[in-house]
């Protein structure tokens, strides 16, 4: 196997004891890095050309990208919060700042650092980047609960892991991690799902996922008889033929005597008091119920 094929299993950034086993000696790479196929990172450590330039950062501050950082390229929903987010070891000193080795890190968060310690071991992570598993628990130490369940809901709808490789892991870890996994669930449409209806939840207002209305399809959620949540992802929503059918759904929800709330990725994640109000309110107000007059007019959610 060539150099190149072995860095690109090893995700384009590698630690020299990585590559050993793979067949690589110390000589091999400093003849890379001479050929200008590698470029030295740190000690110990090298990369491609083209390695992602978060887990090259990771690597750089002293540790192993982990968490939000982590996760979001391999596609799991996670409530974004812009920092890097690196796992070192538990007692690591002397970090970098991860965009020049000679600067000191100080405080991570002025360079844009969250910083993760690990649990257990002393020395700093001998990977790039944290196992899926290993990047789900960090994210419970960093983010707010529903956010964590809601990228293990993501991790499991997507198959990229399943409860029982999970369940070791938080099986080493705390009540809180276990708690995470004992929320998640594979039959989740989005993470935004997710969080908004585990704060439904919290409040004691009872709903319905997923309800597949005629004509209309599926909708995110339902409150009461009427009240129709539809939550607006990021990545979804953005073209014009989205938005067209959004605004079909929701005139036929209309027509059936629905009440109809759109929200956004930044209400429910940022500005979650606000919805949760406007929620509270109509629910106080009964208006999430069928009237008497309402009924005898004909309306009605007509369910497929």
């Amino acid at each position: 196997m060539e150099l190149e094929e072995r860095m690109t299993r090893l995700g384009g950034v590698a630690h020299t004891s990585q590559l050993e086993t793979l067949g690589v000696t110390p000589a091999g790479v400093r003849h890379a890095v001479r050929a200008g196929t590698l470029i030295r990172l740190r000690r110990g450590w090298v990369h491609t050309l083209d390695a992602p330039r978060d887990v090259i950062r990771a690597v750089r501050v002293g540790g192993t990208l982990t968490s939000l950082s982590a996760l979001e390229p391999l596609g799991v929903w996670c409530a974004t919060d812009g920092l890097l987010h690196v796992r070192v070891g538990r007692h690591a000193g002397h970090l970098s700042s991860p965009d020049d080795r000679a600067e000191p890190l100080g405080e991570p968060s002025a360079h844009g650092v969250c910083l993760h310690r690990s649990r257990t071991g002393s020395c700093a992570p001998v990977v790039a980047r944290d196992s899926l598993e290993e990047a789900l628990m960090q994210m419970v130490d960093c983010q707010e609960r529903n956010h964590a369940v809601a990228a293990f809901d993501s991790a499991l709808k997507k198959r990229l892991t399943n409860r029982y490789r999970l369940g070791i892991h938080a099986s080493r870890l705390t009540h809180e991690h276990r708690e995470v996994l004992a929320l998640s669930s594979a039959s989740s449409h989005s993470g935004l799902e997710t969080t908004a209806r585990l704060r439904l939840r919290a409040l004691g207002i009872t709903y319905r996922t997923q309800v597949q209305v005629r004509g209309v399809g599926a909708v995110d959620l339902v409150v009461g008889d009427r009240l129709v949540i539809e939550l607006d992802g990021r990545e979804w929503h953005s073209t014009e033929a989205a938005f067209a059918e959004d605004r079909r759904r929701d005139f036929l929800l209309h027509e059936y005597g629905c009440s109809v709330l759109r929200f956004t990725y930044a209400q429910v994640i940022f500005e979650w008091p606000r919805v949760e109000a406007l929620i509270r309110a109509i629910v106080a107000r009964k208006e999430h119920r069928w009237s008497a007059r309402q009924l005898r007019a004909g309306l009605g959610l007509p369910l497929e």
